[in-house]
């Protein structure tokens, strides 16, 4: 049972970042993990899930040794209570992703694919359908919109207001940057293959 690393982020004063895919056998190979991690993904009884719930639990130990248990708060949000630092997770299929920062985090992962494409409607503001006009460009904002979403951590957001991406044009790696509560922040985006990567930078 495995994860391979795809991509890790660690450059100093920016969160810590990685993403990787997971192995097939991981959700029935629990003999190869902590006995703790095993017990409790043998809980899970959708295979999927258990795979990617092992997998972030793996890669986030793969990039902090000492980050310890992963607990829930009340509204959904990953905390670490053995350290200083702020977490945000995200799965997809066979990959997951790890977020690690001094300050508030989120990332998503999402596979390129139709679903964006068919739910745009209700994320794009009025001015991001004027520049987003292909499906690359609306995975970017979707993912923009989720970590953002999951660094605020506290709910009662509208995609398609609220948070308001600027234009760009798409390269296969850049940032770009979204207004939420008359702040400007700047998030990161990387295509890997199949997959699209956006994570909070500031």
């Amino acid at each position: 049972m495995s994860i391979r690393v795809i991509y890790f982020h660690n450059e100093p004063g920016k969160p810590k970042v990685a993403v990787a895919e997971i192995s097939d056998d991981i959700g029935h190979a629990t003999d190869s993990v902590p006995a703790h991690l095993a017990e409790q993904a043998n809980t899970i009884k959708n295979l999927n899930y258990r795979r990617q719930w092992l997998g972030t639990r793996l890669l986030l130990r793969s990039i902090e040794p000492s980050a310890g248990e992963i607990i829930y708060t009340p509204e959904g949000k990953p905390v670490l209570p053995s350290m200083q630092k702020e977490l945000s997770i995200s799965h997809t299929s066979k990959y997951c992703a790890v977020a690690l920062s001094d300050l508030p985090t989120g990332l998503d992962i999402e596979i390129i694919g139709n679903k964006v494409e068919r739910i745009s409607s209700r994320f794009l503001s009025e001015s991001e359908k004027a520049f987003a006009g292909s499906s690359i460009q609306k995975h970017i904002i979707w993912g923009a919109k989720e970590a953002m979403y999951k660094a605020w951590s506290k709910g009662n957001v509208q995609f398609n207001c609220d948070i308001i991406v600027s234009p760009f044009e798409y390269q296969s790696e850049g940032t770009i940057n979204a207004t939420f509560r008359d702040r400007i922040y700047t998030l990161g985006y990387k295509k890997l293959d199949q997959l699209m990567l956006v994570y909070l930078l500031d």
